[in-house]
């Protein structure tokens, strides 16, 4: 199990059947801003593990009010992680997209100069050589990506590839020590254009990105080619900016 895993399990069982005045500072201080202008005292608190591929993570209920809650630890998180066949269809569904789009998503995620990753291992790029060797294909990602980049965010970080409702809340850290911030106010910062990402193929805050071009030919990893992954490398940073807030 991983630390992620670990790490939500725990605060599910920190949470779970207790009063407010049960849990420690940190705990409390997150249900606050959770329930802001709701009942926390009277009622036990019902925490609970979400399944599907949305983005809550976890579920806090107290009486009629519930919350769902997205967990993050740690540094450079991934937010989101979706083969590129099924991400461009969905961008057909939802925006409508070029076929040439579409080719330049596959040849950037690839990055073996093919769209189906056929090429050899030999003519596989990073990140850094695939910007200086196609400068134009990173252009025209960059152009398609800025004009969705609000409802790509929110697919991204808030809602998830089959997921029907968002998130209420990110959760930075652990039962001890944590930061929490409102979707609402998620949104508000990545698709703000001073805090746009300064990787190869931003979106808004995020960076847009090929999960493993496996450079070095190692089969092993094979599965983890031909899928994109989005990061947010300033997460826990942001979340500090935007407290301050």
């Amino acid at each position: 199990m991983s630390n992620g895993f670990i790490n939500e399990y725990e605060l599910i069982s920190s949470l779970d059947n207790k009063h407010y005045n049960e849990l420690n500072s940190n705990l409390q201080s997150a249900i606050r801003i959770f329930f802001k202008g709701s009942n926390y005292n009277s009622e036990r608190i019902i925490a609970r593990h979400c399944t599907g591929q949305g983005k809550p993570d976890i579920s806090i209920k107290i009486g009629s009010v519930e919350k769902l809650i997205s967990i993050k630890i740690g540094t450079g998180n991934s937010v989101h992680q979706e083969p590129v066949e099924t991400f461009i269809e969905y961008l057909g569904e939802q925006f409508g997209i070029t076929e040439e789009i579409a080719d330049c998503i596959r040849h950037f995620i690839w990055g073996d100069d093919t769209l189906d990753g056929c090429g050899m291992v030999c003519e596989r790029l990073s990140a850094s050589q695939y910007r200086n060797s196609f400068p134009d294909k990173i252009t025209k990602l960059k152009e398609y990506f800025e004009t969705h980049k609000s409802d790509l965010i929110k697919r991204f970080v808030l809602i998830g590839k089959n997921g029907i409702r968002p998130i209420d809340f990110l959760y930075h850290g652990n039962v001890i020590n944590g930061s929490c911030i409102s979707a609402e106010d998620i949104l508000n910062f990545l698709t703000d254009g001073c805090n746009t990402s300064r990787s190869a193929v931003p979106v808004g805050g995020l960076c847009f990105q090929a999960w493993n071009r496996v450079l070095n030919g190692n089969t092993y990893l094979d599965s983890r080619r031909g899928v994109i992954q989005l990061k947010w490398p300033s997460l826990e940073a942001d979340l500090h900016k935007l407290i301050k807030r």
